[in-house]
């Protein structure tokens, strides 16, 4: 069993790391990487400790996406009386770029001070859902 501190995984960090600078550069070789990612962990032979650390991780985040989708959801079916089906549409989408909420805000008929207030909650999920990728 190959463990994650040998050469291999080493390897994969370095690949990694490379898919992430490709990706946030808007490089395409991103996808290039990401399949010789997807080669090597093919191979990976993953210990029953490390299995049980990436499920528990992939969790965290799920449950961190779902509050955070879940909040800009209430926000805005009750704040900005936006229909829930389009707003599920929009979230279903996978995008952490809530910028579909400036249309809603500018159509709602609240009051600046109430406004800004919800601007900011959906800048802070924003920011919250970005800093999930």
């Amino acid at each position: 069993m190959i463990k994650i501190g040998n050469f291999l995984g080493k390897e994969i960090n370095g690949l990694y790391l490379e898919y992430v600078t490709y990706k946030s550069k808007g490089v395409k070789k991103y996808k290039k990487v990401f399949n010789e990612i997807k080669l090597k962990m093919s191979n990976f032979k993953f210990t029953s400790l490390f299995k049980e650390k990436l499920t528990q991780r992939i969790e965290r985040f799920t449950m961190a996406i779902a509050k955070c989708e879940k909040e800009v959801l209430k926000i805005c079916t009750e704040d900005l009386k936006a229909s829930r089906k389009s707003i599920i549409d929009y979230l279903k989408d996978g995008t952490s770029d809530l910028s579909f909420t400036n249309e809603l805000i500018k159509k709602s008929k609240i009051d600046k001070k109430e406004l800004e207030v919800i601007k900011n909650l959906v800048s802070k999920y924003e920011k919250n859902s970005n800093q999930l990728k």
